[in-house]
């Protein structure tokens, strides 16, 4: 096959004009490369301009930040005081799968910022509801059961 036809557009183009996708039939996006930017410049405008890319990055970090009710320039005092690593696990990576800063932990409650988690930390204390009868019920079991 040295040629398809795009979905959206109609027109016969060669292969090398579609992005790969696993999941298609024929291992290739139904659009070709040209409808594909076109609607990702629409859906999303920083997509073009990659110096676009970093100001919007920053952008969300600081309305991410925000919901906290803490400034970027907070968010690294927390991390100096905690020596740039996860309050309870002490990881100097925020998550082992991908380059991210660390979560803002906070009490549901009372909204107050206790720290700042790797994302597997973070996932756990939600797992266990932050519930510390939970958590201590937990190490206890672990206790029990360890070969260590």
């Amino acid at each position: 096959m040295s040629e398809k036809v795009c979905s959206r557009c109609g027109m016969p183009k060669p292969v090398g004009e579609f992005y790969r996708d696993k999941s298609g039939k024929d291992g290739l996006r139904s659009w070709c490369k040209e409808c594909f930017r076109a609607q990702m410049r629409i859906k999303r405008p920083e997509y073009e301009a990659r110096a676009d890319k970093t100001k919007a990055r920053a952008r969300s970090r600081r309305k991410v930040l925000g919901q906290y009710g803490i400034t970027p320039d907070r968010y690294e005092a927390l991390l100096s005081e905690q020596d740039g690593r996860c309050a309870i696990c002490r990881t100097k990576r925020p998550n082992p799968n991908r380059e991210t800063a660390f979560v803002v932990d906070h009490d549901h409650q009372t909204g107050a910022v206790r720290g700042l988690l790797c994302t597997n930390c973070n996932t756990g204390l939600g797992k266990f509801g932050d519930d510390p009868d939970r958590i201590r019920a937990a190490i206890a079991y672990l206790a029990a059961t360890s070969s260590k």
